[in-house]
């Protein structure tokens, strides 16, 4: 009897470390994808990484969220998100990353609202889902109600940049920290070490969506290392032969 319970355990461990194991083959709960829009992409990768990131733009006629990047927005083509989490095995196990592309003071409240009845109906926990959105101040009405925001900062390239244009960047986000209460920030893998010196204190969300994989496990290994970021966003595209 004792034999069959200790057998029944290692069962159920194995099961859940495979479990944890295909969830997390990049080794990593930081490691998430890029750009998980098309729901066949989303589908394949939802397995294989600890989180997806997703493009929504709000629409006020709809009053709901479509996946959409930017461009010319096609309503016959549109996937709104809540289609799209109805299309996601599991979805209240991931970790979610919504780039918030038209956040703004008139729409924060509607959008807030609509947010809640989806994670309502789907069971999605708000501290998994992290808003982004390049104006500090539409995010603290987020962070207030449990979601996890972060602070999507000017995009310039500091090995690149002036002096004068450095010190104007770091000025503007100092203040949008200091002035709405923001823990976190947000930007391309370039930015890293300039965020992690003039910002020692902030969560870090940076990607790396470039094919170089010699880059890419740079940066993996960097996610992993460093405490203060909190997720890599990196590239992936289904195979061919899966398609």
């Amino acid at each position: 009897m004792r034999k069959s319970i200790i057998i029944t355990i290692s069962i159920i461990i194995s099961i859940v470390c495979f479990s944890c194991q295909k969830r997390t083959q990049n080794n990593s709960q930081k490691i998430w994808l890029h750009r998980a829009n098309d729901i066949p992409k989303a589908q394949y990768f939802q397995d294989k990484y600890a989180g997806l990131e997703i493009d929504i733009t709000y629409i006020d006629s709809l009053n709901t969220f479509i996946v959409f990047h930017g461009g010319d927005l096609d309503d016959t083509e549109s996937v709104t998100l809540e289609q799209w989490f109805n299309e996601i095995e599991n979805i209240n196990e991931l970790g979610l990353w919504l780039d918030f592309k038209n956040l703004n003071c008139y729409n924060r409240k509607p959008a807030l609202d609509e947010l809640n009845r989806l994670c309502s109906k789907f069971k999605i926990k708000k501290n998994k889902i992290i808003i982004e959105n390049w104006n500090a101040q539409d995010l603290p009405i987020f962070q207030e109600d449990g979601y996890k925001t972060s602070y999507y900062i000017p995009n310039f390239n500091p090995k690149k940049s002036s002096k004068y244009d450095i010190q104007k960047h770091t000025f503007k986000i100092r203040k949008a920290i200091s002035s709405y209460n923001i823990t976190t920030i947000s930007g391309y893998h370039y930015q890293y070490q300039f965020m992690r010196d003039s910002f020692p204190e902030q969560n870090l969300l940076i990607w790396y969506i470039d094919n170089d994989k010699k880059v890419q496990k740079k940066y993996i290994q960097l996610a992993q290392q460093d405490d203060m970021v909190k997720v890599l966003l990196i590239a992936g595209e289904i195979p061919k032969n899966k398609k």
